[in-house]
């Protein structure tokens, strides 16, 4: 968790713009009852002060109590605008954005790496290095994104989704969470 918080936050450091990120499954407490408990109560000012909202879609997505939580409080929050500050990705879309990154940062550690110790190797072989890795897990995360997603179907299961969603048959991880 701490890796990733920070990686988010040096991504930003450069254009000197505070940013803070979200992450539900992360920032909330899974296994003590009570800091979950805040954690899950906290979503709708967190959500309050919130610019975006990215909802990484897949078919389970509005069968889940919290994500259901999520867009409640988004919806009350920021009633006033015209437009709800909401992007939606398919979850698989987002996984090839997750590799396309990984392998930006496992090239850039690389170079920067090899800088440091004095350039033993060639930069060509790093780039060669890098068109090859970076190749791979894209050519990888697009065939699984391809194979996973027929994406006229899901389109059409997350609009009856959304359209058809209710609170009261979402499902809870813990039966718990349903008393708060």
């Amino acid at each position: 968790r701490a890796l990733l918080c920070k990686l988010l936050r040096r991504s930003h450091e450069e254009t000197e713009t505070a940013y803070t990120y979200f992450l539900d499954k992360f920032c909330v407490h899974q296994r003590d009852p009570t800091l979950k408990q805040q954690g899950v109560r906290s979503f709708a000012a967190f959500v309050a002060a919130s610019k975006n909202l990215l909802l990484l879609w897949s078919p389970q997505y509005f069968t889940r109590l919290w994500c259901t939580l999520e867009l409640a409080a988004l919806v009350k929050s920021k009633s006033h605008l015209s437009t709800l500050p909401l992007r939606i990705m398919p979850l698989q879309l987002a996984k090839v954005s997750l590799v396309s990154w990984v392998c930006a940062f496992l090239i850039f550690t690389v170079y920067q790496f090899n800088k440091v110790i004095g350039s033993p190797l060639p930069e060509v072989g790093i780039l060669a290095a890098a068109l090859l890795l970076g190749g791979y897990g894209w050519s990888t995360a697009l065939r699984q994104y391809a194979r996973d997603r027929s994406s006229v179907m899901q389109s059409k299961a997350m609009h009856q989704q959304i359209g058809s969603f209710s609170v009261q048959s979402a499902k809870c991880t813990d039966p718990r969470d349903r008393t708060w």
